[in-house]
């Protein structure tokens, strides 16, 4: 079978999608409720050292984190709306290629980031509108709040922070490939991220410890443009690989098997 068909891979992508479409909504509201009592508890409940400002600011920084742990978190997610042995049954007998089916799956996290950004843009419409019909006057749009802290930072984003945020992004990558890894790799579905996270924590913490054994190669204020070319090529090669694992362990998925697909 020829591994990619852009059409059989449509047909593929809707059939999953209608399927999913319980999944879907079900991540959309959990979103949306939390993010619309978040808002609610620090304006409206708890008193935050700084007044009202400071509220908001407490918001956005749970807009931030949210949204950037279901970032990371996305590929870990990747089989989390499969049920039982028959879902995974039902996905492996399909018409279509593993690689059309592993690309579906990793799509979908991909897909749910547009909708948690409308669930943020929703929650923040509610909030505003109960402290408008509440009679507060220092009710204000979580987002608009984003946007100033952003656009007051927007001057001092010298070389050193692009330098920063475009580390970020790629370590961010490699992350996601790292969970991809983990999604496949661990026949736990529901709780694969955990097992993943308890991964990468112990790899920290192997790092430091063997931190004095060797000098380990960092980035810095010193370092040249070559240095960070270097460094993020390593990185993107370590996230092609374990894609590329993650996609091989995919493939020997294990309807009824050991507690790892191996």
């Amino acid at each position: 079978m020829i591994q990619f068909n852009l059409k059989r891979f449509g047909k593929l992508a809707c059939w999953t999608f209608r399927n999913d479409k319980r999944y879907i909504v079900k991540s959309f509201l959990q979103a949306f409720v939390i993010l619309l009592l978040i808002f609610l508890f620090f304006t409206m409940i708890v008193k935050v050292n700084g007044g009202y400002d400071a509220s908001y600011k407490s918001c956005t920084i749970a807009v931030i984190a949210i949204l950037g742990v279901n970032i990371v978190l996305g590929p870990a997610l990747m089989f989390y709306s499969m049920e039982g042995k028959h879902d995974m049954q039902t996905l492996m007998m399909l018409p279509a290629s593993n690689f059309e089916k592993y690309l579906v799956r990793n799509a979908q996290c991909i897909v749910l980031v547009p909708l948690y950004i409308v669930a943020i843009l929703g929650a923040d419409l509610i909030q505003y509108l109960i402290h408008l019909m509440a009679g507060h006057d220092y009710g204000r749009f979580v987002v608009g709040v984003l946007f100033d802290l952003c656009s007051k930072g927007l001057p001092h984003f010298d070389g050193s922070y692009g330098r920063f945020f475009a580390t970020l992004i790629v370590f961010i990558i490699w992350l996601q490939s790292v969970f991809a890894v983990g999604a496949t790799l661990f026949r736990t579905r529901k709780f694969n991220w955990i097992i993943t996270t308890v991964f990468l924590i112990l790899l920290c913490v192997l790092i430091v410890k063997i931190n004095g054994l060797f000098e380990v190669v960092s980035l810095n204020d010193h370092s040249t443009t070559w240095d960070y070319v270097v460094g993020y090529g390593i990185y993107l090669v370590l996230t092609m690989v374990n894609y590329w694992l993650s996609y091989r362990q995919f493939c020997r998925t294990q309807v009824i098997g050991k507690f790892v697909n191996l």
